[in-house]
């Protein structure tokens, strides 16, 4: 992180003292995006970050070697964690009736999905936990920060996938950290059958509209932002509190069938589902 963050200065807090095992910066002051959110806001960060992301011309050789890495991040990582979640839970991979849809085992959603298309990524600066709970904002000096930035993409710490960045900032939208805090998030496991739902404020609401529009005038590709996102919802649900956690694991296995559904030809009836 002390390395990235030379990569990444005039975005993130200066670094002034280091150790072994810790770090500090400077202090910012500002408040933090989520408490003050607004679509005014969440254009203008846009707009900055269009300038934090600069995309990285690669050779062929360096440009194999970042694909593999995202798969190795998307596909290897992913296994790994749902295989966490299945351990810590005491759940099993099963076909299952998600908010009343008929839905396959997570395995054969995983299959389906076009790891090569997930992992041609766009290489670049990035920042690797973005959402809005680690961003600063300074009305004074009208000024973003950034906080907790990743240390790596696997292992490579100047170049990572933008994607995962814009990924990132739709799981912000989707699931607000100050609703999940104040339980405003319902999640009922009973068997095969999952219902879940979350508290969507107006401007997340607003936000979302906005932003998936603003990826597609900005000739970003909606699906893999949206297949990405839904990853994500699973690889942290073994990471945070019960019952939390299932419904991290609900709203990402559901979200990723239902992008599946439009992009890979997936039939909506399957006709091996037996529930």
């Amino acid at each position: 992180r002390i390395k990235r963050s030379k990569i990444i200065k005039n975005f993130v807090p200066k670094i002034l003292a280091f150790g072994k095992n810790m770090y500090k910066y400077q202090y910012v002051d500002g408040k933090v995006l989520s408490s003050i959110l607004s679509i005014y806001l969440f254009k203008r960060l846009l707009f900055e970050l269009k300038k934090f992301w600069v995309i990285k011309k690669l050779n062929i050789k360096k440009n194999k070697i970042f694909n593999k890495n995202c798969y190795k991040f998307y596909y290897l990582k992913s296994i790994k964690r749902i295989d966490l979640f299945y351990s810590k839970s005491n759940k099993s991979d099963q076909n299952q009736i998600i908010n009343g849809v008929k839905i396959p085992k997570l395995a054969k959603l995983i299959q389906k999905i076009n790891w090569k298309f997930i992992s041609k990524g766009l290489p670049g600066r990035f920042h690797g936990d973005l959402h809005f709970e680690n961003i600063v904002f300074n009305k004074t000096y009208n000024k973003f920060t950034f906080l907790d930035w990743r240390q790596d993409f696997e292992n490579d710490t100047r170049v990572g996938d933008i994607y995962y960045d814009l990924a990132k900032l739709m799981h912000g939208i989707i699931v607000s950290h100050a609703e999940v805090n104040k339980n405003k998030f319902k999640v009922s496991w009973k068997k095969n059958t999952i219902n879940f739902s979350i508290v969507q404020s107006k401007v997340h609401k607003a936000s979302s509209i906005y932003y998936e529009k603003w990826l597609k005038d900005n000739n970003y590709s909606i699906p893999k932002v949206r297949i990405i996102t839904s990853l994500i919802f699973l690889n942290i649900a073994p990471l945070h509190h019960y019952p939390y956690s299932l419904f991290l694991y609900a709203l990402g296995k559901s979200m990723l069938f239902e992008e599946l559904k439009k992009i890979d030809k997936y039939k909506t009836t399957i006709t091996d589902i037996n529930i």
